[in-house]
């Protein structure tokens, strides 16, 4: 529930809410918001973002906002964060991979070239278990 604007609710409309209303869809695991969107991983290990697309903001490499979640390729997805314009996604396998806005360092070490990267692209190493977004800035612990 709240403001949405840009269909942060993933309700697959524009409405605000003053009380909880369930998103689209079942099995949700683990779910984080950010300023203008989410990013939730369902018990099958696939990865949903939604909401604010203008930095792609959502991994669906355009730069489109989107109402209802829309499914990032790849499974074995473990955990998520969203951000200010940034999504995150740990894999199982300890891999983490970002999109989004680039400002004050965020992404630059995943190799991104422009000031946004509209898909997930990978971030330096291997051992990711945990991860948290803020204003822009990631926040990870390794599996040791």
């Amino acid at each position: 529930w709240g403001y949405n604007q840009k269909g942060t609710l993933g309700l697959n409309n524009r409405t605000n809410y003053s009380s909880p209303v369930q998103v689209p869809g079942t099995t949700w695991e683990k779910v984080a918001c950010g300023s203008y969107g989410s990013v939730a991983v369902k018990t099958d290990g696939t990865l949903w973002t939604w909401g604010r697309g203008h930095y792609g903001d959502l991994g669906q490499n355009d730069r489109a906002d989107r109402s209802s979640p829309v499914q990032i390729d790849g499974t074995d997805w473990n955990d998520v964060a969203m951000g200010n314009g940034n999504g995150y996604g740990a894999k199982t396998d300890g891999t983490l991979y970002g999109w989004g806005r680039r400002d004050y360092g965020v992404m630059s070490s995943a190799g991104a070239t422009s000031s946004y990267c509209s898909s997930p692209v990978q971030v330096p190493g291997t051992n990711w278990d945990k991860i948290s977004a803020g204003y822009y800035t990631i926040y990870g612990i390794d599996d040791d």
